[in-house]
């Protein structure tokens, strides 16, 4: 069982609030023995219910260190907090696939220098769309790293140690015919070799 980390634990969740309260567990699985906030990972199992599904968890120490804190908020929010309109509660499969399209905007935000969500622009935005239409990726992978990105303005006001200050959505459609037919002219037909 990973230990709490005080330093990374906001005021406003405790730190041994159940990541899975309200969730159906496995038969013979106590909440007591769960997951907690403080936790550095946070294991799904206990709300697998199909067993072909392999064991997921959320690892947080993957994060850039400047993230966990808001990440935690995020997920925690997803799993346990009141939805916003239109939200519905995601499975344990979902989940852990949110979590790593979250990890691949926010591991591409530290490289481009960005120590907190405030701090991400318009123009960052706008380069995270050119980038996912110019990397090889099914449509439906785009889809899903735009949409783990919008999480963060979904659930904002679940989030207390940092927030985007910008709408991702809104950010991105100004260059999205110009950028989407770039990219295509880029793309090199079936067939050809990839550099």
């Amino acid at each position: 069982m990973t230990q709490p980390h005080a330093a990374q634990t906001p005021v406003f969740i405790a730190p041994d609030a159940f990541v899975l309260q309200g969730h159906e567990l496995r038969e013979g699985i106590e909440l007591a023995t769960t997951s907690r906030f403080g936790d550095d990972v946070w294991d799904l199992y206990p709300i697998n219910h199909q067993d072909q599904l392999v064991r997921n968890i959320l690892n947080f120490p993957t994060l850039p260190e400047q993230y966990r804190a808001v990440t935690k908020e995020l997920f925690y929010a997803m799993l346990v907090g009141e939805l916003p309109p239109g939200e519905v509660r995601l499975k344990q499969s979902s989940i852990r696939s949110a979590f790593t399209h979250v990890k691949k905007f926010l591991d591409w935000a530290h490289k481009r220098g960005r120590r907190t969500l405030a701090s991400i622009t318009q123009e960052d935005f706008l380069e995270y769309h050119w980038w996912l239409l110019n990397t090889y990726l099914a449509p439906s992978q785009r889809g899903m790293r735009r949409r783990a990105v919008r999480l963060f303005s979904v659930f904002r006001d679940d989030l207390h140690t940092d927030r985007l200050t910008l709408d991702p959505n809104a950010c991105s459609h100004g260059r999205s015919t110009a950028a989407n037919r770039r990219a295509v002219s880029r793309t090199p037909p079936i067939g050809s070799p990839r550099k």
